[in-house]
């Protein structure tokens, strides 16, 4: 097993340096807002400007935008502001002022890499509030462990409101070092009015977590190896027919050994590393006899395999998809002595108790892929390191993506194509790009560069222009603002459809940035694309010419681009209709906006909705409390199952087996009599998906709009060389009937698509036809 060490202090500097506050175009911030992953050698932390392990919670230290350093701020209509003259202790204490109703949020996050050893942490801090209704002031703590589970406290029940001096408050979690992956704490004020807090103090079993012990990592000895740490030393890789051939075979022998051969699944080898040892000789071959040769050897070097008597065999009426090995075993890819030694790696693989390289994720069995080296240390990954970026991706891919079999194109030859652009991409702006390309390729709108990346920021363009766009009749169509746009909405109407920017036709821009685009399907491509996190709105340009269709004439206008981080703060989501999570659109139909729920929610909306005729359940948002159980236990009279699941068989790395099923309903004795509509457009993913799946089997439900973006499903973490952090759709969840909900999206009863008019008109068409759903039944 090797010597067990500690982190050491110097490790921890490069560590805590590192910052990716993941964000996505989709998310609501306070449940998903920070989405943290620990693997060794690279972490998130609260902040890239201060290395210290303290958490600043009494805010002293601040940075150079006079904010405290280590902390991030999320929510809108808001103000988050250091606070001189009211603090409980030191010289300045954090007031959230914001003004909104039930849903809303605002405050302040800090998210920390669990690099310590312990069992409970404890929260305190003080707060104080003013004028705080509709909502309360709170602290709230949050655990991520693999796989996607939580441990969470939000003083739910027991928040501050009305007008209060300063109290310590407290909350506590349970820790386990081995699970968690990411620490998140922070305050919080839902509602309206205003709050201060001050004095935050982490700690774990007693112990303020500065002082806490540092967890213990094992397999010392294959970290001992300096290229682990290093750039590769390889600085050019050829391209030529022979090499690209080569390469292709070696990235696929790489990957079936990383997740098949035993020693590597110990641990007993520093699998990068050795990539980069074997690297050379391949190059060096003057032929494929002795670049097989080499290959072989280096299998041989991995020490025996033993035969497995009692091995699993693949189930087959369980199987979905079979595992698929590459050209490994195709008849001439290579010399059949080194095949045989192949096929009894295959044939002979044991499921290792605790796999050093991926491991299950708790309840969902969803890979959790750890011991992955992001490589920070040099600007651009070498020659080297990207070969090993694609090799990792490749074989991730091939062994534990569940949705493999719906890429559209042959995985296998994605590598040898893939070959060249990574050799040839020798800077990170080239590099970034080759790896959002390759990403896009799987056709996962989970999947993407996701994080605070500096470089595709810059590629994308700093700035943006001030309209909220969207495809409507397959026209970029001008729905709303950024900002302050008094001035853009003199030249700029919504409705407004953007023939041009800048010169250059709408049309050939899609076509340039559809393959940096990743989503499952084309609908949620061009949403993405139009949208802030988009390339299609963004330059490093101060000022844009727009050709415009309006409802009248054709005309150009020069307009002012606004800076990206100032414009995605005002606003990147749709514009909420309601404040709060529910209202009555009639005196006899309900509607319910998932995006502002809580998780006590229901129990207020039964009292309110419990007597309309019908409910509009607005799922264009993502859903801030769980809805496929407890919702459906009130609205369905009987349980059904309304998903079933696949997931990778660990005992055999690329085949994809059926798990288990789910159902809802049937637990309610008032079950809701009226008829139900559930809107969804390309907004709709992920926990929305399986919202919607779970709430269309209510009896006298339709699911009204337009194709989702076909990701569901609990993440799985991918990091690669330079600092590229990225997620796959981790299981797979299909309809009862096996219809794939990736990449296809949800079933829609009632297709429904916004028109152009419908814009200028100011109409919500998919709300309009829900009601006359509920009126009729049709």
């Amino acid at each position: 097993m090797g010597e067990i060490i500690y982190i050491s202090s110097a490790w921890l500097k490069i560590w805590t340096s590192v910052k990716h506050s993941f964000i996505p175009w989709l998310a609501e911030p306070h449940w998903i807002g920070i989405v943290a992953g620990l693997f060794l050698f690279s972490t998130l932390t609260c902040s890239a400007q201060d290395t210290a392990i303290h958490i600043n919670g009494g805010f002293e230290q601040l940075n150079a935008d006079s904010f405290p350093g280590r902390w991030e701020r999320y929510g809108k209509d808001c103000r988050v502001v250091v606070d001189q003259k009211i603090r409980q202790e030191g010289s300045v204490s954090l007031s959230i002022t914001k003004a909104g109703g039930e849903g809303d949020y605002a405050g302040i996050s800090c998210t920390i890499a669990p690099l310590y050893e312990g069992d409970t942490l404890t929260l305190t801090g003080y707060l104080r509030s003013e004028n705080v209704s509709g909502g309360d002031a709170r602290l709230w703590m949050r655990v991520d462990n693999k796989g996607g589970a939580r441990e969470f406290d939000d003083m739910s029940g027991r928040g501050v409101t009305g007008n209060t001096g300063w109290t310590q408050y407290e909350i506590r979690l349970p820790y386990n070092s081995r699970k968690a992956v990411a620490i998140n704490l922070g305050a919080e004020l839902t509602g309206s009015g205003k709050m201060w807090v001050d004095h935050l103090q982490l700690y774990l079993d007693k112990r303020l977590i500065e002082n806490a012990p540092l967890k213990r990592v094992l397999k010392a000895e294959i970290w001992q190896d300096t290229t682990a740490f290093q750039m590769s030393g390889i600085t050019n890789i050829p391209t030529d027919r022979k090499h690209v051939r080569l390469l292709t075979q070696l990235g696929m022998l790489w990957g079936f050994l990383k997740y098949y051969h035993p020693a590597i699944a110990e641990g007993n080898f520093n699998w990068d590393s050795e990539l980069f040892k074997v690297l050379p000789g391949i190059l060096r071959a003057p032929d494929a006899a002795a670049a097989y040769k080499i290959m072989e050897q280096w299998v041989d070097g991995l020490g025996p395999v033993a035969s497995c008597n009692d091995c699993i065999g693949k189930a087959a009426a369980t199987l979905k998809v079979d595992a698929d090995y590459g050209y490994l075993f195709m008849p001439g890819c290579f010399p059949a002595s080194l095949v045989r030694k192949l096929a009894f790696i295959r044939d002979n693989h044991i499921v290792a108790s605790k796999h050093y390289y991926v491991d299950q994720g708790d309840y969902v069995n969803n890979p959790v892929f750890t011991h992955e080296v992001n490589y920070l240390a040099e600007p651009c990954p070498d020659a080297g390191l990207r070969l090993l970026s694609l090799y990792r991706y490749w074989s991730i891919i091939q062994y534990f993506f569940p949705n493999r079999h719906l890429i559209g194109k042959d995985w296998n030859a994605v590598l040898a194509d893939e070959i060249r652009t990574f050799a040839q991409s020798s800077d990170l702006g080239s590099y970034t790009l080759a790896c959002l390309k390759l990403i896009a390729r799987i056709h996962d709108t989970h999947a993407n560069i996701w994080g605070k990346n500096p470089t595709l920021d810059s590629l994308k363009g700093k700035m943006i222009l001030p309209i909220r766009t969207t495809f409507v009749e397959n026209k970029l169509v001008v729905i709303g603002y950024y900002g302050d746009a008094d001035g853009v909405k003199q030249q700029v109407a919504v409705g407004d459809i953007v023939e041009k920017i800048d010169g250059v036709p709408v049309a050939r821009l899609v076509q340039k940035y559809l393959p940096y685009t990743a989503a499952s399907n084309f609908g949620t491509q061009l949403f993405a694309m139009s949208a802030g996190g988009g390339f299609l709105l963004r330059s490093n340009d101060s000022t844009a010419i727009l050709s415009l269709q309006g409802k009248q004439e054709r005309r150009k206008v020069k307009v002012m681009r606004l800076p990206y981080s100032e414009a995605i703060r005002a606003q990147d989501r749709p514009q909420y209709r309601v404040k709060t999570s529910h209202e009555l659109l009639r005196p006899d139909i309900g509607y319910i906006f998932p995006a502002q729920l809580r998780s006590t929610s229901i129990d207020t909306i039964r009292k309110a909705l419990g007597q309309t005729k019908g409910i509009v359940i607005d799922l264009r948002s993502y859903p801030t409390a769980p809805m496929a159980y407890n919702y459906g236990a009130w609205l369905k009279p009987s349980a059904s199952v309304f998903a079933k699941f696949t997931g990778v068989d660990f005992a055999h790395p690329g085949a994809f087996l059926y798990g288990d099923s789910t159902a809802n309903g049937g637990d309610d004795k008032e079950t809701y009599k009226g008829r139900i509509a559930i809107l969804v457009n390309s907004y709709t993913q992920s926990q929305a998906e399986f919202t919607t799946m779970a709430l269309s089997t209510v009896p006298g439900a339709a699911v009204i709009g337009e194709t989702s973006a076909g990701a569901d499903g609990n993440v799985s973490e991918i990091r690669l060389p330079g600092g590229i952090f990225t997620l796959i759709s981790g299981i797979g969840v299909l309809y009862p009937d096996g219809t794939e909900s990736q990449r296809l999206g949800v079933k829609i009863d009632i297709p429904v698509h916004p028109t152009i008019g419908g814009i200028r008109a100011g109409r919500d068409e998919l709300l309009e036809r829900a009601l006359s759903y509920i009126d009729d039944g049709r």
